[in-house]
């Protein structure tokens, strides 16, 4: 289970997309008793804010796609095909960020995923 303190920590490799800072402050936005829980990430320098989720579960129950994506994907250290999904969080209504740890070699990284428009 990834904590508060290493959710924030791996947040620093995002930039603002208002002001282009990468410090973000967390706090709960909704906790759940299975560890799962609904975070809200804020810019320190414009107070810009978005939604942090470690409810993986569920985002892969209705999205069945990525469980077989995390499977073929490689870890951009040891090249071995099989990530984890440690939490997610939306950046912006176009981009969604996917913050993964290769089940092999325990390197973490993240990658963007375009967010899907329903009509």
């Amino acid at each position: 289970m990834v904590t508060m303190e290493n959710i924030q920590q791996r947040l620093g490799v995002l930039a603002c997309p208002i002001c282009h800072k990468n410090e973000f402050s967390l706090r709960i936005k909704s906790e759940n008793p299975d560890g799962e829980n609904v975070y809200t990430a804020m810019c320190a320098g414009c107070r810009y804010t978005f939604p942090v989720s470690t409810e993986i579960m569920l985002y892969q129950l209705s999205n069945p796609d990525i469980v077989s994506w995390l499977k073929g994907f490689p870890c951009p250290k040891c090249g071995i095909c099989e990530a984890e999904m440690d939490f997610r969080c939306t950046v912006t209504v176009r981009e969604s960020r996917l913050f993964l740890r290769c089940k092999s070699c325990l390197f973490e990284f993240n990658e963007v995923m375009a967010a899907e428009a329903y009509e």
